[in-house]
């Protein structure tokens, strides 16, 4: 198992041993057999990062302060985590526009607006 999963994994153990939740339970949250969750947590079954995120989540684990504690921040970070904060901050974050309902165009607008659409999608724009 690669090192840095092997972190995570028993993070993961240590977790649920500490806030006493058994495997069968975590499997019975997930919906899992209990066979297939000790397989992840023994490092028989590959585990991927949704299987991480969805036990956490069974276990009221916050994903994001469960890999804040597997990753304690760096203060000077890499250099590539840093460049990624700095371009981070100027992003703007646009909210989308609201959806137009049907209701706001006629029938004979909503008639063209689909007949132009069906149009362009079969290739024959102004015809």
């Amino acid at each position: 198992m690669d090192p840095e999963t092997d972190r995570l994994v028993n993070l993961l153990k240590v977790s649920l041993k500490i806030l006493g939740i058994t495997n069968r339970e975590v499997a019975r949250r997930l919906g899992m057999s209990p066979s297939y969750v000790s397989k992840l947590l023994s490092g028989a079954s590959e585990l991927r990062l949704d299987h991480v995120i969805r036990i956490c989540r069974a276990a009221g684990i916050d994903p994001a302060e469960f890999f804040s504690l597997a990753y304690p921040r760096n203060p000077a970070g890499s250099l590539a985590s840093s460049r990624l904060r700095d371009l981070l901050q100027n992003v703007q974050l646009q909210p989308p526009p609201p959806p137009v309902h049907a209701s706001a165009y006629s029938e004979e607008q909503l008639q063209i607006m689909l007949k132009a659409t069906l149009e362009k999608m079969l290739g024959r724009a102004g015809r």
